[in-house]
């Protein structure tokens, strides 16, 4: 009993320190972090409204239509075609010359502005960075010459990757992405939009209009009947 005593009692000594040593250290560092990263009041600098949205997709898909009715119904752009909508620039490829298909490449760019770090005793905190980040936003789509809706189509957006089908013959449609989802007949891909933080706030306003365009546009074109067809 002696012994045991005698251990737990050395044990003691060596844990109690070590333990408010690491305990000292964590908030000496979170400390720092919070000297570092600040908590910005207003980010509705970069915010896009529902009716830009809308608007900046119309404005998007008319561009396409102009495009693809010079090209006729076996051309293709030689090279990017520079397109601005709203705040934001867009390089728009077209081709027509498989048959049946037009596929469409959109490219366009922002700014990261704030970096992120969160603390769970702090909650969310952020610090301007001195050198923003650039941000790439595309889509590749394939689109039925007869009907204009999307057969395949591929979305990069904020690090992830969404990819649709659509069966020509059974109108079958597919959709899949990480943290994204697709419910046939039930509700469309563009009902998901505030689930995919499709505008986050430490973007400049120019990467959240390519975003919100592209993202409008894609899971427009991913429904049964699409609002804003491009023939």
């Amino acid at each position: 009993m002696k012994i045991v005593n005698s251990i737990i009692k050395t044990c003691s000594k060596e844990l109690v320190p070590s333990v408010a040593k690491t305990a000292r250290v964590e908030a000496k560092s979170i400390s720092a972090l919070e000297r570092l990263y600040t908590s910005p009041l207003d980010f509705t600098h970069s915010n896009i409204t529902t009716e830009e949205i809308a608007g900046n997709t119309k404005k998007l898909v008319s561009r396409l239509r102009e495009l693809s009715k010079t090209l006729g119904t076996n051309g293709r752009t030689q090279e990017p075609i520079l397109v601005r909508i709203g705040d934001a620039d867009f390089l728009v490829r077209i081709n027509k010359r498989i048959k049946g298909e037009t596929h469409i490449n959109i490219y366009g760019e922002g700014q990261q502005v704030i970096d992120l770090f969160k603390v769970t005793d702090s909650g969310m905190l952020y610090k301007p960075l001195e050198r923003p980040r650039t941000v790439a936003r595309s889509v590749n789509i394939v689109l039925n010459q007869k009907d204009g809706r999307m057969l395949r189509g591929e979305m990069i957006f904020n690090g992830q990757v969404v990819n649709f089908s659509r069966d020509i013959k059974t109108g079958k449609r597919e959709m899949t992405g990480r943290y994204f989802r697709l419910v046939p007949n039930s509700f469309e891909a563009k009902d998901c939009m505030m689930k995919y933080d499709i505008q986050p706030e430490i973007y400049n306003r120019e990467a959240n209009v390519v975003g919100t365009t592209l993202y409008s546009l894609f899971t427009d074109l991913a429904k049964v009947k699409p609002d804003n067809l491009i023939k």
